[in-house]
């Protein structure tokens, strides 16, 4: 890279970069291109675990968002008790005339 490619990206990145303080906007004026790129690659390690801690608190926000809005299917309404026993009712029912059937034809087998 040449050395004005890396001062137009040194400047974009400190055009960038507002949450720096004024002191650290002119040490880094002060120092070389390259060690000022060197510098403002690595971050501030206090800024970094800020922006995970964000990140893990927005994860679960949004997971428990996910939760919230979904209804609960704890709980079965009486009505579909009653249906559910009438169709178990209805296979027992088939199920008997079929366990007839099969022994009906195993009579009949030869």
């Amino acid at each position: 890279m040449t050395k004005k490619g890396k001062r137009q990206k040194l400047y974009y990145r400190l055009k960038d970069l507002e949450n720096l303080s004024e002191r650290e906007r002119k040490r880094l004026e002060n120092l070389t291109v390259d060690e000022a790129l060197e510098q403002l690659d690595h971050g501030s390690p206090k800024l970094n675990w800020i922006y995970v801690i964000l990140a893990v608190t927005a994860i679960f926000f949004i997971a428990w968002l996910v939760i919230e809005s979904n209804p609960r299917q704890d709980e079965v309404p009486p009505n579909t008790i009653d249906e559910m026993t009438e169709e178990i009712s209805t296979m027992h029912e088939e199920i008997s005339s079929l366990e007839q059937r099969i022994s009906t034809l195993e009579g009949k087998a030869p």
